[in-house]
């Protein structure tokens, strides 16, 4: 049995739970999100950032989350519309962090070491 953070849930032999972290800045103060995440869990596990990219990138810069070859193998990027009609590339409160973040990515992607999706 694993806690997946208040739901148990039954993991059959060879599976790895998964644990999603919300890294936004309106959840969260950077540091309490580093503390959470150097925490060590008791066995292997899938781990899975949902977060804006300057965040994101803050984290790895800041090497609480690992953006490695070995660990980060899939790269999703919402660009949906928000209320007003915009995107992620649209936005300037987004456009340049996003671009930033796949700029960090590039080498990975172009050597096809990274998949990235756009939804």
């Amino acid at each position: 049995m694993y806690d997946t953070g208040g739901s148990k849930k039954m993991l059959q032999k060879g599976e790895l739970p998964v644990r999603i972290w919300k890294l936004f800045a309106r959840h969260m103060p950077i540091q309490d999100q580093i503390d959470a995440l150097k925490k060590k869990p008791d066995r292997p596990v899938i781990n899975v950032y949902i977060g804006t990219p300057n965040r994101v990138k803050e984290l790895a810069l800041r090497q609480a989350i690992n953006l490695g070859p070995e660990q980060f193998k899939f790269f999703i990027l919402d660009t949906t519309q928000n209320a007003k009609g915009f995107t992620v590339f649209e936005t300037h409160e987004t456009r340049d962090d996003t671009f930033n973040l796949l700029l960090y990515s590039q080498k990975r992607l172009f050597k096809r070491k990274l998949k990235l999706y756009l939804v």
